[in-house]
């Protein structure tokens, strides 16, 4: 509130729900663009958060209104990785796509360290898909050898690329279900996600019953 910005509420009864990790901040200035506040690097349960090491490597840069810190360069190419993966490969791929692009054109980016904390953040099938999006762009030869090594097994990396928009027909990842079973459960790394996933999700559905009947003081 003291720079001008206040929260959009949500309209949701949803009391107890985890993917509810941001905050839309706007302003009633003209002219001032709203801030996506998030209060964790990674809320998806698939992937391992890598929120402390991400912050102890941030670094500061400076900007015609101060200093602001931002993700390390190798940080930030895993960062998107998981975000594009755990976002179905629906949501803002292409400007996704062209940060990782920037990136990797603009930067001295070494793939060996990505890769390894990818591997830590249990990402790799994320960042398979963003090299194998990529690999025919202009200057991204050198991601070749990276994009052949995380390359998943045939029935895998055919849902996959069905799901990146590498084929005509894309199954339906706007259902619940199929985006678990047909996307999630193949980019987790764990036998069980469907399991896990739906039991959490149930559990959460009673916390928010009982939050939503319990009487008023």
């Amino acid at each position: 509130a003291t720079i001008g910005y206040y929260p959009q509420i949500r309209d949701s009864h949803r009391v107890s729900d985890p993917e509810h990790f941001q905050l839309l901040l706007c302003s009633s200035e003209p002219g001032r663009c709203p801030i996506d506040l998030h209060m964790q690097l990674n809320c998806d349960a698939r992937f391992k958060d890598p929120g402390k090491g991400f912050l102890s490597r941030a670094q500061s840069y400076s900007t015609h209104s101060g200093f602001v810190r931002a993700l390390e360069w190798h940080d930030q190419l895993t960062y998107l990785s998981l975000n594009l993966s755990a976002s179905v490969f629906r949501g803002g791929v292409i400007k996704l796509l062209l940060d990782a692009y920037a990136l990797l054109s603009q930067k001295e980016i070494d793939m060996d360290t990505v890769v390894e904390r990818v591997r830590d953040c249990r990402g790799e099938q994320g960042l398979w898909g963003v090299l194998y999006l990529l690999k025919d762009w202009p200057g991204m030869e050198s991601v070749a050898p990276y994009e052949q090594a995380l390359r998943p097994s045939g029935f895998r990396q055919l849902i996959l690329r069905n799901n990146m928009g590498q084929r005509q027909r894309r199954w339906d990842t706007g259902s619940q279900v199929c985006r678990v079973i047909f996307f999630e459960w193949l980019t987790s790394g764990k036998p069980l996600w469907p399991v896990t996933y739906f039991s959490g999700r149930l559990k959460l559905r009673i916390a928010d019953f009982r939050a939503n009947t319990q009487p008023k003081s």
